[in-house]
């Protein structure tokens, strides 16, 4: 005989970012640091390691694609581990002018009441769901 109708399985959501508005950072100092680091990243403008923590083990991207960087918007959050996580949109152009909008997620660190880059993250870190 023919299979009984059965309900279809759930329906997982997907989860959620860690950081789901780019709604300000709130920190003058973070906020400060986020845009010199992108351009010494991007455009080789300015010195890099000023901006990284000792640990990290981020370098600039060569050659250099860009000449401008602009922050557009940044958000903040702590993650599970105690990380704290800064997502920022910005837009870069090159030397010919065409623009592109890029997102980049970043662990950063406070030492000696300065903010550095721990390291650029290879992809958005995910909200922990609670079980309560």
């Amino acid at each position: 005989s023919l299979p009984s109708l059965v309900p279809p399985p759930s329906r997982v959501g997907a989860p959620g970012l860690l950081i789901d508005r780019l709604d300000g950072i709130g920190d003058p100092g973070l906020e400060d640091m986020v845009g010199p680091f992108l351009s010494a990243y991007l455009t080789g403008d300015g010195e890099l390691t000023r901006y990284l923590a000792p640990s990290a083990s981020v370098s600039g991207v060569q050659p250099s694609p860009f000449t401008t960087v602009e922050v557009l918007r940044s958000g903040r959050a702590n993650d599970p581990g105690g990380r704290t996580v800064v997502a920022v949109a910005a837009r870069a152009a090159d030397d010919a002018g065409r623009a592109q909008l890029l997102e980049f997620w970043l662990a950063v660190s406070q030492r000696d009441g300065r903010w550095e880059v721990t390291e650029v993250l290879p992809t958005p870190p995910l909200a922990v769901a609670s079980n309560n």
